[in-house]
């Protein structure tokens, strides 16, 4: 066996573990298909060990690469799914100005710019079958991009929801005051 092969082997395994642990730690749930593709890549390598049959070594590299980009696109999936949960569960819709506030420099804006804007372009690369490197490079650069989308909501969430209860509450306080206010009003007519 040639020590480039060598070389070779050991960096399409180590890509493929790194992508596997990396969705691992983000989304806490290990991705059963990248694990499956290592297993079916460990057999080629094994034949290919036997054999030196170049057709195994390629499927051992074509296992690999689909392993890492599986756990890539279920990084992507589950935190595009996340940060989804976090507008949708939240109150955020409705109290912009006061997220934007507290996330400052537009951020929100950005996020939920950045989140379309990823959700375009890999929605326009998976729809061009000729060229699947297109859609498997903008999955791999979609993950840091949407993790660091989701670390700024969970770094701003609680200052967030806290000003949002104060804004409701002021909100309540000035509503029971004009009708504190009307009744006084009312009963002093009456009176």
């Amino acid at each position: 066996m040639k020590r480039s092969n060598l070389t070779e082997i050991r960096e399409s395994i180590v890509e493929a573990e790194r992508s596997i642990k990396d969705c691992e730690i983000i989304t806490g749930q290990l991705p059963q298909g990248a694990v499956n593709e290592i297993r079916y890549a460990a057999v080629h390598l094994v034949h290919y060990i036997e054999s030196e049959d170049q057709e195994s070594l390629d499927k051992y590299h074509r296992h690999c690469k689909r392993a890492k980009y599986d756990a890539s696109e279920l990084s992507v999936l589950i935190l595009k799914s996340e940060i989804d949960n976090y507008i949708k569960s939240h109150p955020f819709i409705h109290n912009e100005d006061i997220v934007s506030e507290k996330m400052g420099d537009k951020k929100y804006e950005g996020i939920l710019t950045l989140r379309r804007k990823i959700n375009e372009e890999l929605l326009a690369a998976n729809a061009n079958k000729e060229n699947r490197q297109d859609y498997l490079d903008k999955i791999q650069k979609a993950v840091p991009e949407l993790k660091k989308c989701k670390e700024m909501i969970e770094l701003h969430i609680s200052p967030i929801m806290a000003a949002i209860r104060r804004h409701k509450r002021m909100e309540l306080l000035t509503i029971l005051g004009v009708i504190i206010g009307v009744l006084g009003i009312v009963v002093t007519f009456i009176s």
